[in-house]
């Protein structure tokens, strides 16, 4: 049995060890469904918008979403996608969890998902 870490934030981590693919985050969710979103928001970005994985310039940074072309907001989505699962990959699930949520965020305030689409991608299946 694959023994979990619980940080204070309630997410979980795993200990050296255990495979990261079987590891669960939270009460619900594996990093495998934290990766399989993921990609999920990645084949919507790039299915929207003509989209390459890109850091937010510093300019763009220091600016407000409405001032920020709609293709650079979907380049820096995809940047965060990948960051995702970079993070994971590294063993940082909590912060991994955090840019999953501003993505889920930002999904939602665009129009692409209802709050009940994104629940539903979170649950297990």
């Amino acid at each position: 049995m694959m023994s979990i870490l619980h940080s204070q934030d309630g997410l979980s981590s795993p200990e050296v060890g255990d495979s990261l693919e079987e590891s669960k985050i939270g009460k619900r969710m594996t990093v495998a469904k934290l990766k399989e979103l993921v990609l999920r928001y990645q084949t919507l970005l790039r299915e929207i918008g003509n989209h390459s994985s890109l850091s937010m310039s510093e300019e763009n940074a220091n600016s407000t979403a409405d001032m920020i072309s709609d293709s650079d907001r979907g380049s820096h989505f995809l940047f965060m996608c990948d960051m995702v699962v970079e993070f994971v990959d590294k063993g940082e699930v909590d912060k991994a969890m955090r840019w999953l949520g501003f993505l889920q965020g930002a999904l939602w305030s665009r129009g692409y998902y209802t709050l009940t689409e994104l629940k539903d991608h979170s649950r297990s299946s």
